[in-house]
C-alpha cells in the first residue's frame, strides 16, 4: 500500500461478481485522489475481474488488491475493509457506480471547513440501465446542523433515505461496523448510527452516479416492519448514546413516541 503520509482518504472496493463492471471500476480508480489509497478487495473470486485490474492498473502504488476468502455477505465483506482504514477520512464505493470528477475532493473540503461534521455527502443521480432514465434523487429535506445530531438523526430517517450519505466521506473517529442485524437496508442503520454522534453536511456540486440494474444487491432486500425498524434503531441509539445517558433518553423517548403515533 501507498505509505505516504499526505494521504487523508481511503476508498474501500468490495467487489463480487465485477468482471462485468471493469470499465467502472478502472473509472474510479483514474478519477480518485492522487493524495489517497484505494483497497479493492474480492473474497469469492468467483470470476478475473481483480486480474484485469491489476493487469490494467500495474504500478499504481495508491492501490491495494486483496484476495481473502471469505462468505458471500456484502457487509460481512464491508466490515473486514472498514478495519483496514488509517487515514483520517475514508468512503465505501460500490463496484457499479462512479463519480464525477472532484466529488472526493469537494467532499473532503466541506469536511475540512467544517469540523463539527463527521460525514460529507454529495447528490445522486440516478441511472435506470432498463429504460435509460436519469433521475436525481431527492436532496436532504431540512438544514443541517440546527438541531442535535440525534434529533437530525432521527428526523432524516423518517423523512428522507439515509443510504444516500453512505456513498460519502466519513471522519475516520466515526467509523463503525455495519449492523449484522438478520435484516435488510444495513446501509441506512450505519449511516443513523453515524448522524447519532455528529453532524452530517450536504454538498450539492459534488456529483455521484448511481446505477439501477438487474443485479443490484437490495433489488433482493425485505422493508422491515415498523417494530423491527424501532427495536433497530433504538439499539443503535443504546449502543451509540451508552456515555450520555441524557441524550439516550431524550432519543428513546423521541422514536418511541413518533413509533406509536405511527400506528
Amino acid at each position: 500500500m501507498n505509505s505516504h503520509a499526505e494521504d487523508r482518504l481511503t476508498i474501500l472496493m468490495p467487489l463480487h461478481q465485477a468482471a462485468r463492471w471493469v470499465d467502472t471500476i478502472s473509472t474510479t480508480i483514474d478519477r480518485s485522489p492522487a493524495a489517497s489509497r484505494l483497497i479493492i478487495s474480492d473474497i469469492t473470486q468467483v470470476d478475473d475481474a481483480l486480474l484485469l485490474l491489476e493487469d490494467r492498473h500495474l504500478g499504481d502504488e495508491r492501490i491495494t488488491f486483496r484476495r481473502e476468502a471469505g462468505v458471500a455477505d456484502w457487509r460481512v465483506h464491508v466490515n473486514e475493509l472498514l478495519s483496514l482504514v488509517h487515514t483520517e477520512f475514508f468512503s465505501i464505493m460500490p463496484q457499479d457506480d462512479e463519480f464525477y470528477p472532484g466529488y472526493y475532493e469537494e467532499l473532503i473540503a466541506a469536511l475540512d471547513a467544517r469540523p463539527s461534521a463527521g460525514l460529507a455527502f454529495g447528490v445522486i443521480d440516478k441511472l435506470d440501465m432498463q429504460r435509460m432514465e436519469m433521475t436525481r434523487m431527492e436532496r436532504v429535506p431540512c438544514e443541517l446542523g440546527v438541531k442535535p445530531p440525534w434529533r437530525e438523526a432521527i428526523h432524516l430517517d423518517l423523512h428522507w433515505n439515509l443510504g444516500i450519505p453512505y456513498r460519502g466521506v466519513v471522519r475516520r473517529e466515526f467509523n463503525r461496523p455495519l449492523p449484522m442485524f438478520p435484516h435488510d437496508y444495513a446501509d441506512q442503520i450505519w449511516v443513523f448510527s453515524i448522524a447519532l454522534s455528529t453532524y452530517l453536511v450536504e454538498v450539492p456540486s459534488a456529483i455521484y452516479l448511481k446505477r439501477y440494474h438487474d443485479t443490484n444487491t437490495h433489488h433482493t432486500w425485505k422493508p422491515l416492519t415498523g417494530d423491527q425498524r424501532l427495536e433497530i434503531l433504538l439499539h443503535e441509539i443504546d449502543t451509540q448514546l451508552a456515555s450520555q445517558p441524557a441524550e439516550r433518553r431524550a432519543a428513546r423517548r423521541k422514536l418511541i413516541q413518533i413509533y406509536r403515533e405511527r400506528e
